[in-house]
């Protein structure tokens, strides 16, 4: 993102530009290290990673963009649908051992999640600066 579109961000969206990066790289690397320890396959890893960015992408959802005329700023919003799609990737969050441990143990449940996490982070991180650059965009910035 230009720099000078920066200026237009409140400090809660560039807050959450960071955690997902952050979070997304994080998980990525401890993914990573499961892969080349073996103990995780390429191909689960890829579905994975996969499966994570799909489930970011519509989780992004709950970010609603908005424009603030009168500080000249993009705000983060959330609406009443994306309420229950974060209350569903909670639910999702807490169980998820549960759900996947039926099919994966041990060290490849980890890196399984470690993956599913960072690719989950990247959508949400997708989805908010499309939908970030849209408003700015329609602003003329």
């Amino acid at each position: 993102m230009k720099l000078q579109r920066k200026k237009h961000l409140d400090k809660l969206v560039l807050t959450r530009f960071r955690m997902f990066t952050l979070a997304c790289t994080g998980m990525a690397t401890l993914g990573t290290y499961h892969f080349v320890e073996g103990h995780i396959s390429f191909i689960l890893a890829c579905l994975a990673l996969g499966t994570g960015v799909l489930i970011g992408l519509l989780v992004g959802r709950t970010n609603n963009i908005i424009w603030q005329e009168e500080d000249r700023k993009v705000y983060a919003k959330f609406d009443v649908f994306g309420i229950i799609i974060m209350a569903s990737y909670i639910l999702f969050v807490i169980v998820r051992r549960k759900i996947l441990g039926h099919w994966l143990a041990g060290e490849e449940l980890s890196g399984f999640i470690m993956f599913l996490c960072s690719g989950i982070m990247l959508g949400r991180l997708l989805t908010l600066r499309k939908m970030v650059l849209k408003v700015l965009i329609s602003q003329g910035l």
